[in-house]
């Protein structure tokens, strides 16, 4: 019983090696994706960078911020998610959120959004008011709630 526990968990250790060594590496990655996010944040650390989806991921902490940035096939920036605790968000979409649709429902996480032309803020919400995971999933709506920086409503996207 002791050696088919011990051998499940470096199967599993195994598994996160190879996870994290199949990543992607600078020299896998357009050129020009460097260079941007140094420019755009200077300080930038590096953390893990994949492929998903066609577009390529950069996953850097700037400023204390956890930070995912997307650029698509050949480099060309799409945008950044910087994750934001509710207290930062800005006031104004925090009283939007409060007096729309979703006011009242559990949000679960916030991010800026900065795009090529404009900066959105999310609120991933879910109308379960705090009901134990398990017994939610069936009877749980989530959504992403985009905000511009007026405080309007952009988009709303279901979460499956």
């Amino acid at each position: 019983m002791i050696f088919s526990k011990l051998t499940l968990i470096g199967n599993i250790y195994l598994t996160l090696c190879f996870i994290v060594v199949t990543g992607l590496s600078l020299a896998q990655m357009p050129t020009n994706i460097l260079p941007y996010l140094k420019s755009k944040y200077s300080e930038a650390r590096i953390g893990k960078m994949k492929k998903a989806d066609g577009d390529y991921v950069v996953e850097f902490v700037n400023n204390n911020k956890r930070c995912r940035a997307y650029f698509n096939k050949i480099g060309n920036w799409l945008r950044t998610e910087i994750d934001l605790k509710w207290k930062t968000m800005p006031p104004v979409t925090r009283t939007a959120l409060n007096r729309s649709d979703y006011a009242g429902w559990q949000v679960f996480d916030t991010k800026e959004v900065d795009l090529p032309a404009d900066t959105l803020y999310m609120y991933e919400v879910n109308n379960g008011n705090g009901l134990e995971a398990i017994r939610a999933v069936a009877i749980t709506e989530d959504y992403k709630v985009y905000f511009n920086s007026g405080g309007r409503i952009i988009k709303v996207e279901k979460v499956y």
